[in-house]
């Protein structure tokens, strides 16, 4: 959890229209749980436009078999009060569990280590989302890493007859540079 705390910039090879600027911290909202994390992504720069807000809440059971964290997702404007709170986390202080969309039970991000790597992996075997701007379900591989010098994402989503609705499963995956320290 404490790697993944910094900024990250686009890498300088990034191709195509997402070039992610991503701002990831803990921040303190015992409603959500012990080990709480905020990850605003947005285009390009630090002052870039929002692209993606969430809060991850690590499963800190002492009974768990892995490593896991729900995501709990600011959905379109509902997230737009909340931009900035990278700088300042108390904007998220009146945020509750109840009330934010969170992803499907087996949409877990499940947590691996790999040469003084960290991955966090969802399965479309698993993951199967009613998709807000599809219509349909869609079901969902994701590959997060995290090394001391970068994060990196990947995604790609299908549809209940295994037809490809987003990303590209042979795209390398997006990279952004640390570009400060963990542990803001």
């Amino acid at each position: 959890m404490s790697l993944w705390q910094g900024e990250y910039a686009p890498d300088s090879g990034i191709q195509g229209p997402i070039q992610p600027y991503v701002l990831v911290r803990p921040v303190d909202l015992p409603r959500f749980g012990d080990a709480v994390t905020y990850m605003e992504v947005r285009d390009r720069t630090r002052e870039g436009r929002v692209l993606r807000q969430r809060l991850y809440v690590f499963n800190t059971a002492s009974d768990r078999t892995l490593n896991s964290i729900k995501a709990y997702d600011f959905w379109g404007e509902a997230g737009a009060p909340y931009a900035g709170a990278y700088d300042v986390p108390t904007k998220l202080n009146d945020l509750d569990p109840q009330t934010m969309y969170t992803f499907p039970e087996g949409c877990e991000i499940e947590w691996r280590v790999a040469n003084a790597a960290f991955f966090g992996e969802v399965s479309h075997t698993k993951c199967h989302i009613p998709s807000r701007t599809r219509g349909k379900t869609v079901s969902v591989d994701m590959i997060l890493g995290i090394t001391r010098d970068a994060f990196t994402q990947w995604e790609v989503g299908y549809d209940g007859s295994g037809n490809l609705e987003f990303g590209d499963p042979a795209a390398a995956p997006i990279r952004s540079n640390r570009v400060s320290p963990e542990n803001p």
